[in-house]
């Protein structure tokens, strides 16, 4: 009794231990941001035993965590000494970073880790010679918009994975996340072959990694005929999205188009077989044909109409627009699907095979391929190898019906 009064004057009290390097971390990041709820720990030993700072980052009432980096942009990992003066200071300047993007409203949610400083410059300098090639590349505006985006998310991903650009790396790039049978992945690998060969580095595509032909399955364009398009439409009660489904299977318009065309003056003309409106997507004026003029005699136009942004000519759509429009069409759609099927059709419609099958129409009717794509507010070559790549035997019947007409016109018959 005497020697554990000696030893303490409180003999009832537990001595306490000292607190850790990571509480003190995590007392200091208190003081510098106070309020905060987070603290410094170390991962599990599966996970390799780096330096969290943990707490509720998705605002979600879950734990979740971030990883510290130390000076050289890896995770900082537990060893038996402790931190230096050094990696503590940066410890604490990057987690009060971290917390004080989180109090703003912002995402720490980046998984993107800094690259060794050479790399980063040699893949700056080699970005820029594939973008400069790019931009003066004889091409359209919209294909050189993707591939600028294919570039970016390259060098991107390069960086952030701590690799060098050469065939392996950049092919790999292309097939993550993608099919071979996909456009978009022949667009990475024409990017990534792009930047190899401008680097002067050699380019081997293996024969297992090579594009395929796209598969695309859409059994309502391939099979559908104009009976059963107008059967549709009658199944739709909706007046508005009738209406909508009227004029997008008669001009072949996108959708984002309908609400742009000039419905007023088209009106005041008696209805003729064409009508003047504004492509979102290209950013020009369009002249659209209605084919067959029967699909939109009775129509009642107003109700296609969005209030504020159904007026032209025009110059640009805003972004705002463009949302409202998208939204507009995406509702309409949804009506038109619901409807169709519980009332047994066949096939799931979406607006995209209404355009291909007036593709296919306007080819069968004999309309001249050039002013078929104007109509469409799309170049021929792209006319001819998106849309009229479906149904073939619908192409190859209409030239036959077109060849033997032609013939009988001069007086001749087939040999």
């Amino acid at each position: 009794m005497f020697l554990q009064s000696s030893l303490s004057p409180f003999p009832d009290r537990i001595p306490m231990a000292l607190p850790t390097e990571l509480a003190g971390l995590t007392h200091e990041l208190k003081e510098a941001v106070p309020g905060q709820r987070f603290r410094f720990e170390w991962s599990s030993k599966a996970q390799g035993v780096h330096l969290l700072l943990c707490g509720d980052w998705n605002r979600n009432g879950r734990r979740s965590s971030r990883t510290i980096q130390g000076p050289d942009g890896l995770a900082i990992t537990k060893a038996r000494q402790q931190l230096s003066t050094t990696t503590r200071q940066h410890v604490l300047a990057t987690a009060r970073k971290l917390v004080d993007l989180w109090n703003q409203g912002g995402s720490t949610n980046s998984r993107h880790r800094p690259c060794h400083p050479l790399i980063t410059s040699a893949l700056k300098q080699q970005k820029r010679v594939v973008i400069d090639h790019i931009k003066v590349k004889p091409s359209q505006e919209k294909s050189k918009q993707k591939h600028l985006r294919h570039v970016h998310s390259l060098f991107d991903w390069l960086e952030t994975s701590r690799r060098d650009l050469d065939g392996p790396n950049s092919q790999q790039w292309a097939r993550e996340g993608c099919r071979l049978d996909t456009d978009n992945y022949s667009d990475k690998i024409r990017v990534a072959k792009w930047a190899c060969e401008l680097q002067g580095l050699p380019w081997v595509l293996p024969p297992t990694h090579k594009p395929k032909t796209p598969k695309v399955a859409r059994p309502f364009v391939d099979r559908a005929t104009d009976a059963d398009v107008l059967r549709a439409i009658t199944l739709v009660t909706d007046p508005v999205a009738a209406t909508f489904f009227r004029v997008v299977a008669a001009t072949g318009c996108r959708p984002s188009e309908v609400a742009l065309y000039n419905w007023e003056e088209w009106d005041r003309q008696g209805r003729p077989n064409v009508i003047e409106g504004f492509s979102r997507k290209s950013q020009a004026p369009l002249t659209s044909i209605i084919h067959p003029v029967a699909w939109m005699k009775q129509i009642n136009w107003k109700l296609v109409c969005i209030d504020g942004i159904s007026h032209i000519p025009r110059e640009s759509v805003t972004e705002e627009e463009s949302s409202e429009l998208t939204r507009h069409y995406s509702d309409l759609l949804r009506k038109v699907q619901d409807e169709t099927q519980a009332k047994g059709f066949e096939w799931r419609i979406r607006w995209t095979d209404l355009r291909h099958l007036w593709t296919l129409r306007s080819d069968s009717d004999g309309l001249n391929t050039r002013t078929a794509a104007l109509s469409q507010s799309h170049s021929e070559h792209m006319h001819k190898r998106v849309y009229l790549r479906h149904n073939p035997r619908r192409q190859v019947v209409a030239e036959a019906e077109r060849f033997a007409q032609t013939l009988s016109q001069r007086g001749l018959t087939h040999a």
